[in-house]
């Protein structure tokens, strides 16, 4: 598995060009009731652009989770080491 901070920055670097933010202007509190750029449509192309960069696929209950930084984290590192 990718170690942390290579995971941290896929993901940040994910929802920068997804929801049109600077990477700079990112941090791990990002989230959808936060950030207004992060709409339903920019939700759907952040999962999308997600699965493809880390070469899995969401499951319904974890795409309702997929709306913080921190949830992401989470569900991607899960997935990640359960593919070994």
């Amino acid at each position: 598995m990718k170690n942390t901070s290579e995971v941290d920055q896929l993901i940040l670097k994910v929802l920068s060009k997804n929801l049109k933010i600077q990477f700079k202007n990112l941090n791990e509190k990002i989230g959808i009731n936060i950030t207004p750029e992060w709409d339903s449509v920019n939700h759907l192309n952040i999962i999308s652009s997600l699965e493809k960069k880390f070469e899995i696929e969401f499951n319904t209950k974890e795409i309702s989770e997929l709306t913080n930084f921190q949830n992401i984290k989470k569900i991607i590192e899960q997935k990640v080491s359960d593919k070994k």
